[in-house]
């Protein structure tokens, strides 16, 4: 008989939906408090810098109107006044797509343990739908205000003429009313992000003005001044749109690449409670062969674009950062699963090997060596064991790709190889395993050891711990 046989060993799916199931976060609300405080914090520190931000604006804004004369004073309020109307349900809408996103984030962060369910997926759509409204609603406001600037400029251009008779005088009013707008612009708003190259076409028109003053080609002037008004106002208008729901996209996105930072450290080392009160420890990074932290360097790279390229970045970038982030939360609670599936594997592949040394101690054995390979948890787990006549089994079990699967290598040492009790002790094994409610597959004969012994090497445990003094100094190992 073959000196080295080979099998896999299962748990029955049943058993090992059980295992998954039973295992709890003992820390789980604790947990969830913790990450909702940071969030929370968070949020207030965003809506102060808003608000801050709002209170700037409104500041620069009165200084300009104080710069006005008195006849573009009474359009600027009254424009003010209609699109102020505009903002305030626009900024409803997006008051109503930032809770919502909120609410999503945070039943995610109240699901640290649970899978992701139906509903949430479903609250996720009503905000994505608020986000496509708030679009709508911002094209159909600028519409509104272009059409309302352009009656409220010609009120204004019959109240200059009927109060300046002199078309120099009437030039004059029209290129300073112009030199103000395109200096609060410059000041006030990111022209240069949101509409590259517009500012400076209208300093280019505001010089073309001044050249035909020069010249006094007033109604030239006047004409022109007029009309590049008229374009610098709804430039501004555009960009107080746009500007809005930038920063409310930019939001979107801080919320859910802060939650899943917080959501990544607070699944670093994770305690479970098992039904029997049993506990481990789960060092998530290590299980999850460092995926965790490839994770969190992806959504910290997120996080800093956010914070640092605000300059750069477009609305389609920032939806792009948002769904990345929302990904990753996605992708941690596998990783999570994962990983925790890995480490209990690992146990069962110490219980398995628990199962075999007990059986064939009744036989005469004992144990004299045991290591995980390259004292890697993750690995394959060896067993020596030896009777009185000096002659070895080494059992292996190798992890399959499969969580709660493994590749069993029986290897026999012995001094005059005997093929029925050779026979006898697999079969004691398979029985064993059965009894314990695995699934025994077929013993195979490994190709090349049909007779005789088992290859020499897997006996040197020596050489499996000479490799590992390297791999201990690199990895940080997280015993199950």
């Amino acid at each position: 008989m073959s000196g080295a046989k080979c099998t896999t060993v299962s748990m029955p799916s049943e058993e090992a939906q059980r295992l998954r199931e039973q295992a709890r976060r003992a820390d789980s609300a604790e947990a969830q408090r913790r990450v909702l405080e940071k969030q929370n914090r968070q949020r207030a520190q965003r809506e102060k810098d808003l608000q801050a931000k709002i209170a700037r604006n409104e500041t620069r804004y009165e200084q300009h109107v104080r710069r006005l004369g008195k006849d573009m004073q009474n359009l600027e309020r009254e424009s003010r006044a209609a699109l102020d109307r505009q903002k305030k349900d626009f900024q409803q809408k997006i008051k109503e797509t930032v809770i919502q996103q909120q609410n999503y984030t945070d039943r995610r962060i109240s699901q640290l343990d649970q899978k992701i369910q139906h509903d949430l997926a479903e609250q996720r759509q009503e905000y994505r739908t608020l986000v496509q409204q708030q679009k709508q609603h911002f094209d159909q406001a600028l519409q509104e205000q272009g059409q309302l600037l352009q009656n409220n400029i010609l009120q204004l251009k019959n109240s200059i003429d009927s109060r300046l008779q002199r078309e120099e005088d009437i030039a004059q009013t029209w290129a300073e009313t112009l030199a103000e707008e395109i200096r609060y612009i410059d000041e006030s708003y990111r022209h240069r992000q949101f509409a590259p190259g517009e500012w400076n076409t209208l300093q280019e028109r505001a010089q073309l003005i001044e050249s035909n003053r020069q010249q006094h080609l007033f109604q030239a002037a006047i004409a022109t001044a007029q009309e590049a008004y008229l374009q610098a106002r709804q430039l501004r208008d555009r960009l107080e749109l746009i500007e809005m729901q930038w920063d409310s996209a930019w939001q979107l996105a801080q919320e859910s690449t802060t939650a899943a930072l917080l959501l990544i450290d607070e699944h670093q080392l994770i305690d479970y409670l098992l039904e029997n009160n049993e506990t481990f420890q789960l060092e998530v990074n290590f299980w999850s062969q460092n995926a965790w932290q490839a994770l969190k360097e992806r959504v910290k790279s997120l996080s800093n674009q956010l914070n640092n390229d605000q300059a750069s970045l477009s609305q389609t970038e920032l939806e792009h950062i948002q769904a990345m982030a929302d990904s990753a939360q996605e992708e941690l609670r596998t990783l999570v699963e994962n990983a925790k599936e890995a480490l209990l594997s690992s146990i069962h592949r110490r219980d398995m090997q628990e199962m075999i040394a007990e059986k064939l101690a009744e036989l005469g054995y004992r144990p004299i060596d045991s290591t995980y390979e390259q004292d890697d948890f993750r690995q394959a787990y060896h067993l020596k064991m030896e009777n009185g006549n000096q002659e070895q089994i080494v059992t292996i079990v190798t992890p399959d790709k499969r969580n709660f699967a493994n590749q069993l290598s029986i290897n026999f040492y012995d001094r005059s190889p005997n093929e029925a009790v050779r026979g006898e002790r697999l079969e004691t094994i398979r029985q064993e395993l059965q009894e314990q409610g695995l699934s025994v597959g077929p013993m195979q004969c490994e190709k090349g050891y049909e007779i005789g012994n088992a290859p020499e090497q897997r006996k040197d445990f020596n050489q499996l711990r000479q490799k590992a003094t390297q791999q201990s100094q690199q990895t940080p190992q997280n015993k199950p």
